[in-house]
Parts: C-alpha cells; sequence; structure tokens
C-alpha cells in the first residue's frame, strides 16, 4: 500500500484533489465548447443558420470559446510539467502517426489561401492537444471514463432542467426535437458517449449504485432519440454493438445477437399482422420521426459534397489551409449557391481534404484505425473495460464524422475523443486501475468524495490471478 492509501486523512486531501480537477476539467469543457442556457428557444431559427453569423464566427470568433481554449492549454501545460509519471513515448505506430497529423496541419500554412485563417486555426489545435495530452497523462482510464460520464451527465441535467424551466421541453408535440445546451446532433453526440462511459462504470459498481447510474443511461438514450439526429443514433447503435462486442465473452454475445434476432424476426411478423406494411414502419421509425424527404439527400448534404468535389480536385494533395477553407467569399458563395447557410463540408472527412488534402484525410483515418485496433488489443491483453469504452468513442467519432464536420474541434466528443487518443498514442500502459496523476493527485479511489460506490474506482488487476495494484 502506499503512504497516501495507508493515512486516511491523506487519502481524503487526494480524493479530494482528484474531485476538484475532475470537476476544473468539466468547468473548462462548459466554456470551451460553448453551450448555451436557452438554446432551445428559436433552436429551428439557430440550426438553419444564417450566413452573416458564420462570416462573424469566420472573421471574429469567440471570446468565450478562446477563454475556454486558453484554460485547456494551461491545464495541459501544468499537467505536463507536473506529472512526473507515466512516462511519455510513441506507442508503436499510432503515435508517429498522430505525430505526423499534427505536423502536416502545422505546416498547411504555407500553402493556404489565408494564412491567418490557418495561424489562428493552428493555434487551437495546439491548445486542444496541449491539453489532450495533459489530460491523458494526468488521469488513469478509469478517472477518464468518469470524466466522461460526468460531463455528459451534467450536459443532460442541466440542459433538460433547462428546457422545462424556458416551456421548451415539450416531447409529445408534432415536430418537436430535443435540444438541451446546443445543436441536436451534437447533444446527441454527447447523449451517446454518456450511455458508453455509464456502460463501462456499471460494470465495476455495486449493485445499489447501479440502479442510480443506469436511469442516467435510459434518461441519455431517450434524450438522445428524441433530438431525432438519425447519424449520431446510428453511430450510437454501432458504436454499442462495438462495446459488447468488445467486452463481452464470445457465447454471451453469440447468445445476445441470437435473442435479438428472434425477438426482431418476432416484432417484423407482429407489425405486418396488425399494422400493415413493415417496411414502411421500418422506414418511419429509421426517420426518427422527420420528413421522409429530407433522406434522399441527407438534409441538403449530398448537394454540398457535389459542389465541393471540383475543390478537391484541383488541390488533391495540400487542400487550402488547415480548417481555412471556409473563408467568407466561399461561405458567401455556397449559401447563394444552396439557399441555406452552408457553415462546413457537413462531413469530417472531406473537411480535412479541403484542408490538408487527402493525404491529410487519409492519415486522420489510418490514426482512427490504428486506435481502435490498439484500445482493442489493450482490452485483450487487460480485460480493463475501459479499452472496451474507448474503442466505442473512436467507431462513434469515425460514424458522426461522415455527415458532422468537429473532427479536431472544442465539442464535448471530438476532445473526448482526442483524449483518447493521446492516450493511447503517447502514455505508457500502467496497470489499468492504477491512477496516472501524480503523487498528490492519486488516491487509492475517488469514487467516496462522489458519493458514488468505491467499486467504481477500484483496482482491477490486470490479470485475474495477480493482487490489485496500490
Amino acid at each position: 500500500m502506499t503512504a497516501i492509501a495507508s493515512h486516511p486523512s491523506s487519502a481524503r486531501v487526494a480524493t479530494g484533489a482528484v474531485i476538484a480537477v475532475l470537476v476544473l476539467l468539466c468547468a473548462i469543457l462548459y466554456v470551451a465548447e460553448p453551450l448555451d442556457l436557452t438554446f432551445s428557444v428559436g433552436s429551428e431559427d439557430k440550426a438553419v443558420g444564417n450566413v452573416d453569423e458564420n462570416v462573424q464566427s469566420v472573421e471574429e470568433g469567440s471570446p468565450r470559446r478562446r477563454l475556454g481554449l486558453l484554460a485547456l492549454l494551461g491545464f495541459g501545460a501544468v499537467a505536463l510539467l507536473s506529472a512526473k509519471e507515466p512516462s511519455l513515448k510513441m506507442q508503436g505506430l499510432l503515435g508517429y502517426a498522430i505525430l505526423a497529423l499534427l505536423l502536416w496541419s502545422a505546416a498547411s500554412i504555407a500553402w493556404s489561401d489565408d494564412p491567418g485563417m490557418t495561424a489562428r486555426k493552428i493555434a487551437a489545435l495546439a491548445c486542444l492537444a496541449t491539453g489532450a495530452l495533459g489530460v491523458a497523462r494526468l488521469l488513469s482510464w478509469r478517472q477518464l471514463t468518469t470524466l466522461v460520464f460526468a460531463s455528459a451527465g451534467i450536459q443532460l441535467l442541466v440542459g433538460l432542467g433547462a428546457e422545462i424551466a424556458l416551456g421548451t421541453f415539450r416531447p409529445l408535440a408534432g415536430g418537436y426535437q430535443y435540444t438541451g445546451l446546443g445543436y441536436p446532433a451534437f447533444t446527441a453526440w454527447s447523449m451517446s458517449l454518456l450511455v458508453l462511459s455509464g456502460a463501462a462504470l456499471w460494470r465495476r459498481a455495486e449493485p445499489t449504485w447501479r440502479l442510480g447510474i443506469g436511469a442516467l443511461m435510459l434518461a441519455a438514450t431517450l434524450a438522445l432519440f428524441m433530438t431525432k439526429s438519425r447519424t449520431p443514433a446510428i453511430a450510437f447503435v454501432i458504436a454499442a454493438l462495438t462495446f459488447i462486442v468488445v467486452s463481452w465473452p464470445a457465447r454471451r454475445t453469440i447468445f445476445t445477437v441470437a435473442c435479438l434476432g428472434l425477438v426482431a424476426s418476432l416484432g417484423f411478423v407482429l407489425v405486418d399482422g396488425f399494422v400493415g406494411d413493415v417496411f414502411e414502419v421500418l422506414s418511419d421509425a429509421a426517420n426518427l420521426g422527420r420528413e421522409k424527404e429530407s433522406i434522399g439527400n441527407l438534409t441538403g448534404r449530398t448537394e454540398v459534397w457535389r459542389e465541393l468535389l471540383p475543390y478537391i480536385e484541383a488541390r488533391p494533395w495540400c487542400g487550402y489551409g488547415y480548417e481555412s477553407f471556409w473563408t467568407t467569399p466561399r461561405l458567401v458563395d455556397f449559401a447563394n449557391a444552396q439557399g441555406w447557410a452552408v457553415p462546413d463540408a457537413h462531413n469530417g472527412f472531406i473537411n480535412f481534404a479541403l484542408g490538408i488534402g487527402l493525404p491529410g484525410s487519409l492519415l486522420y483515418t489510418c490514426v482512427l484505425g490504428l486506435a481502435f485496433t490498439r484500445s482493442v488489443r489493450q482490452y485483450a491483453r487487460s480485460g480493463n473495460v475501459d479499452y472496451a469504452f474507448a474503442a466505442a468513442v473512436l467507431v462513434a467519432q469515425g460514424v458522426n464524422m461522415l455527415c458532422v464536420a468537429i473532427q479536431m474541434a472544442p465539442y464535448l466528443p471530438c476532445m473526448v475523443a482526442m483524449f483518447v487518443l493521446a492516450k493511447l498514442g503517447f502514455v505508457a500502459d500502467a496497470s489499468p486501475g492504477t491512477s496516472l496523476a501524480p503523487a498528490s493527485l492519486a488516491p487509492a479511489s475517488f469514487a467516496p468524495a462522489l458519493a458514488a460506490p468505491a467499486s467504481i474506482a477500484a483496482d482491477i488487476p490486470s490479470t485475474r490471478n495477480e493482487a490489485p495494484q496500490p
């Protein structure tokens, strides 16, 4: 046992320090996104947007977001300078691929159409990368999972409370979309992370606390589908299946899939017999109650992608500078051509291709693939369920990027993915339950300070026959 663990008063101080770190991180993430308590008021107009707001965002930025990015930079720098363990080193090919992506993005200022804009975007990326590496080194896998659960849980409770207080929470009204504190797609993505992180915590929780975790997971699932955002919903289903396949024993997985197949077959028969055309019903369900016309062109995305292809063909290797394609003239031109305010490509991989060329987009795809492979292998080696959660996060990131263009941006889902990538790519592996914070921030368990079961943060041995590490 360590000295901290053997002295209750020291353990309480260290526990409080870790909780303070988690609270501070939640606050930084809230400021950086940024979220809006009144977003649900007039959310239909905000979802459509207008070109003037897009232009203002490009030319002036957000003071609040800059504050959040600077706070994240400071936090990451302090964490990196104060933490002596674990060591930072390249974790195989993944670390080199991430470094190559960052360097290629920074180099794009040399050929950018707007060097000033690219410099600002690279500065923001430096803040995100430093913060991600600091968080990855400071927190253990278990603490990182708890941070995601706490951040997304706060977003759920505050967002739901805001809608109720403002009188905009009307789930039974036709055309209602739950927004919470931001755009429906981003809210749905965050709710999926709450469910996935909750599943990882639930596996270690005592029975008395599983009810509370399960209740939040259920509320987040309902909120996710009430957003009526199809891509995040599909991404959630695929990520949840990934979590199950990775973390469950093969026999249980096969049995569960067989049972689900049996239930689905029975449902098809009942729907076809009592309702009518089963495929029509399934189509309505998959569309989450939105207009059927919007699914054919993915709510206008396909037209935007078609118009963007000539730009990619013109500069396929280098692009137009990291996150610098969407200048004021192009925002105006695309708004006039499409008939709505197009803020970006609505596809993260296309956005990468526009910014740093097809090689950059392919490099990011390789980063996701290498990180996913490493997380699955680490789970097989250690049995630590947090690696299964990491694999699910990466799957959700890749699927959501097909229709959402926030690949490396100050939004909770993207920052969580960056935390995971930094931890898999640069932080030396430790015992799954060992805190990766410096000694002053390394309690045996921080769960008591959260009034949560100690089993959530209890150490798990790397093998079943070894004693837990302190």
